[in-house]
């Protein structure tokens, strides 16, 4: 199943959320967004697909909703706000809740894909970047 599929599948078992992203070396498009209602109100769903060059980060960010990530092809690393990191190969998916502060490098000698799918309310951002790292990271 390809990543774009994975993350469709992902997001019919939870659909509530948001999300925001701003990079230096990163090309980003949108692969598909689309609006919808829910209890919680209005807002829209956007699964992207983010390649990463090699060394290169998303930075620190959150989300305003939930959001699902799965590392296509590459290596890396999430970090979070809770001072864990996690390493990413081919195949690694992970959720983010919303306004979790993280961010994740690529640390591969290649680009890394990543396919992330975000639900986040009417008036917000995918992705929101923060101006300095959580107070554990030096």
């Amino acid at each position: 199943m390809n990543g774009i599929l994975k993350i469709i599948a992902g997001l019919g078992i939870t659909l509530t959320g948001a999300l925001a992203l701003s990079f230096q070396h990163t090309t980003t498009g949108a692969i598909a967004e689309f609006p919808f209602s829910s209890g919680a109100g209005p807002g829209y769903v956007q699964i992207q697909e983010l390649i990463l060059k090699p060394g290169d980060s998303t930075g620190w960010h959150h989300h305003d909703g939930p959001a699902w990530v799965i590392l296509e092809r590459g290596l890396g690393v999430v970090e979070s706000e809770a001072c864990g990191s996690t390493p990413l190969q081919p195949g690694s998916a992970f959720a983010e809740p919303a306004n979790n502060i993280h961010k994740v490098d690529n640390f591969g000698p290649g680009e890394a894909t990543i396919w992330w799918a975000t639900v986040y309310p009417l008036g917000s951002t995918p992705i929101v970047p923060n101006e300095s790292a959580p107070s554990c990271v030096p």
